[in-house]
């Protein structure tokens, strides 16, 4: 038995953020994404995971707006 409380919470933690993200690159929702970056505890401040949003969005643009068009 693993006996490390807080590193199983930090895993939990983690594992949720990664099914969060999941979601968020299958629906291609803004809101779905920046939930998913605020469940990772190496962000925790809105207004900085909004602006890493815009600006992954600008990078990756053409790609999100395809997959989410295959999609419907």
């Amino acid at each position: 038995d693993f006996k490390n409380e807080h590193i199983i919470a930090m895993m939990r933690t983690m594992k949720e953020y990664e099914k969060m993200a999941v979601k968020a690159a299958l629906s291609g929702e803004k809101r779905d994404a920046i939930r998913a970056l605020m469940q990772n505890p190496l962000c925790g401040d809105f207004n900085a995971v909004k602006a890493c949003y815009e600006r992954l969005y600008e990078l990756n643009r053409d790609y999100i707006n395809k997959r989410v068009s295959l999609r419907g």
